[in-house]
């Protein structure tokens, strides 16, 4: 709050600081609770307003937005401990700050506090949440020094996510308190290849407020890797380990008492190429990674995560751009005493199609699909298809 003022007080005069928008979207799920077999299918209305408070200078950027959004359902489900309502408001709101202090030093701030459904995001590609109502909060924080001009600088970062759920039964599941740290280099040789280094540690916490049961892990990735651009194209490969421990207690759904701790050293990285055409209207891209990351399935902690992703964009015209996305990803959890490990997968393609009448209207309609499959002990398998339909206009 305190830099939002900051904000007002020194830039507001003799400016139209202030950016709205609207947008409203149609969608459609053929799948509304990930069954296999009790599919419902549900039509969803969004209407999305937002208003941005901007301010730009020579070493000072500043954007405060807040963005509330109406949600009408067609069939909302009714199940205990996961229900829904036929009509609900949303809210996101957030900060992003970016301060030159010099030609070298960087810093760079974010908040961002949602109330929603929308699943979220994880790790280098998309795994699917099911549409729950969740609030979270995050931060985020950096600060990049270029030690050699246009060659060689240093990252530090920092991150803090409070996340929590209204529903119990992924409450259980989804809770959680995480922070993060890290601290990367980039080093540029004259023969243009980019030498990459860096380490990250992250801690979470959680399903452990309501449930009974807590689950805590800490992982630390080191590497070291290598960039380079070879014309119209692009590399960057990073190898290193996820070094992982954790902590299980308490009592789980269906399980009973469960009480073990573990560490382990695994390998990670990721390896990533991208193609932009000459007149940049053609994108493409591929990533594959290996990492141990925190676990979404309880009991587990953590899991093992392998994950491929390829994307691809083209504009027709100034006007007409189709984006295509593919991914599969596949999780593994180590079996512990009186638990049964196992893995799951998921394969999901998406295609989003973009029509921009002008600068500031647009229409946008897409496709997503997902296929799941799993052990029966780590989750349900199932098939969904997503549609929507949407208008975007800004002022």
């Amino acid at each position: 709050m305190l830099m939002i003022l900051r904000g007002i007080e020194c830039f507001a005069e003799g400016e139209r600081p202030w950016a709205f928008s609207i947008g409203a979207t149609e969608g459609f799920d053929d799948n509304r609770d990930g069954s296999a077999n009790n599919k419902e299918s549900n039509f969803e209305t969004r209407i999305v307003p937002r208003a941005d408070y901007k301010l730009y200078r020579d070493r000072f950027d500043f954007d405060f937005y807040y963005a509330p959004q109406l949600l009408l359902r067609s069939n909302p489900r009714d199940v205990a401990g996961w229900s829904q309502k036929s009509m609900e408001l949303y809210h996101d709101i957030g900060l992003d700050v970016v301060h030159r202090l010099s030609e070298r030093l960087v810093l760079k701030g974010a908040e961002d506090f949602t109330l929603s459904d929308m699943p979220a995001d994880m790790d280098a590609s998309r795994t699917f949440h099911e549409f729950v109502n969740y609030w979270v909060n995050r931060v985020n924080a950096s600060a990049t020094y270029e030690v050699l001009p246009e060659r060689s600088s240093v990252t530090v970062s920092g991150s803090h996510l409070l996340k929590k759920y209204q529903d119990d039964i992924f409450a259980n599941i989804g809770d959680e308190k995480s922070s993060g740290a890290g601290i990367s280099s980039r080093y540029m040789l004259r023969s243009g290849w980019i030498v990459l280094g860096d380490i990250s540690y992250n801690t979470s916490d959680l399903g452990e407020s309501r449930s009974g049961l807590s689950r805590s892990d800490d992982v630390v990735f080191w590497g070291v890797g290598v960039e380079r651009v070879f014309g119209l194209w692009s590399a960057r490969m990073r190898v290193g380990a996820d070094t992982s421990s954790f902590d299980v207690s308490g009592v789980a759904t269906g399980i009973g008492t469960v009480v073990w701790s573990g560490s382990s050293t695994e390998p990670g990285g990721e390896f990533e190429v991208g193609y932009t055409s000459d007149s940049g209207m053609t994108r493409v891209g591929f990533t594959a990674a290996y990492h141990t990351i925190r676990s979404d399935i309880t009991p587990f902690a953590t899991q093992q995560r392998t994950s491929v992703e390829v994307n691809a964009g083209h504009s027709f015209s100034e006007r007409v751009r189709l984006g295509l996305e593919g991914v599969y990803a596949r999780g593994e959890y180590s079996s512990a005493p009186g638990v049964q490990g196992g893995s799951d997968a998921v394969a999901g393609m998406s295609a989003t199609l973009t029509y921009a009448w002008d600068r500031n209207l647009s229409l946008e309609a897409t496709y997503r699909f997902e296929d799941w499959k799993a052990d029966d002990n780590i989750r349900e398998s199932y098939r969904r298809n997503l549609g929507g339909l949407g208008l975007k206009a800004q002022f």
